[in-house]
């Protein structure tokens, strides 16, 4: 297959995802993976399209061994949409991807951005004097709302409802949920828009992470990525709520499993402060031990710390 083709059967793939509801975000990492794999098909002397069962299944196990579990089984993901859609349109009539399993995932949420680092990110949109307002009010959004980096991308004006504080977001799979992401959220996003209609930020996914790295560069930081924002959300709601079919609906989650990650973290988290404060240990040698306040705490950054 040429060069040419296999762009043309790429694109049509992507559309093919984007008229179905698939998420902008979900269709690049799918088109990246194929690519991917349409390298290595090359090598092998096939494409992508006429890979037999054997060879997308060596493709795969070299993923296993070579990436995460979590991106190898993204890659099955990939290939088993693309080979299906390849079906549909009538370009092949068989699915080497049939004997391939996805494994069960245990993902653990990445630890919470702390209250200093949260301010710290504020702090430093006040530096930038052009944008502060549209960053403070894209910050706030990300920590008050759980919303996703490409939710985030899509607002629209006329999906804000001002009276009750809410926005309606348009989510992966082509569903929408509301969310309330607070006071000052929605008061500084009035303030940033000014009458303005349409979409709210006129830039696009890139232009927002790049934002939230060069907010992470000047309040000299580590790692900060948007999708962070939603981890602390879900994590800091759960630690004051209890309510996880709550925090499902505002994530936009199906099931309760999916939530239940945070849920899982904060228990542990309450498990560990239990311990510290009713350890046997410390009271059996209560007084005689010297002990460190730092031995007795998480981390830091492990859990949101209380403001002072």
């Amino acid at each position: 297959m040429s060069a040419q083709t296999w762009a043309e059967l790429r694109e049509g793939y992507r559309l093919h995802l984007l008229v179905t509801g698939c998420a902008i975000t979900t269709s690049r990492r799918y088109s990246i993976t194929l690519n991917l794999f349409e390298r290595w098909c090359e090598g092998q002397r096939t494409t992508a399209s006429k890979a037999n069962s054997l060879q997308v299944h060596r493709w795969i196990a070299a993923r296993f061994r070579d990436w995460t579990p979590a991106t190898a089984q993204q890659s099955i993901c990939t290939l088993r949409s693309f080979y299906r859609w390849l079906i549909a349109t009538r370009r092949r009539h068989d699915d080497p991807t049939a004997g391939l399993k996805l494994r069960p995932l245990r993902h653990e949420p990445h630890r919470p951005y702390t209250i200093t680092e949260l301010r710290a990110l504020l702090a430093a949109t006040e530096n930038d004097p052009p944008r502060a307002l549209r960053d403070r009010a894209m910050v706030l959004l990300f920590i008050g709302g759980g919303l996703r980096l490409s939710e985030l991308a899509g607002m629209r004006t006329d999906d804000i409802d001002w009276e009750g504080g809410c926005i309606l977001l348009h989510g992966k799979g082509a569903k929408e949920r509301w969310i309330a992401p607070g006071d000052a959220a929605m008061t500084l996003l009035h303030e940033y828009l000014n009458g303005q209609v349409g979409p709210v930020w006129g830039i696009g996914i890139a232009a927002i992470e790049a934002m939230v790295h060069r907010l992470e560069r000047k309040a000299s930081l580590g790692r900060i990525h948007p999708h962070g924002f939603r981890h602390t959300f879900a994590i800091s709601f759960l630690e004051e709520s209890r309510d996880l079919d709550a925090l499902r609906i505002i994530l936009g989650h199906e099931t309760l499993k999916q939530a239940g990650e945070y849920a899982a973290y904060t228990a542990q988290a309450r498990a560990l402060d239990q311990q510290r404060a009713l350890n046997l240990a410390d009271r059996l040698t209560a007084g005689s031990i010297p002990t460190s306040r730092s031995r007795r705490r998480c981390p830091e950054g492990r859990r949101l710390q209380p403001a002072s």
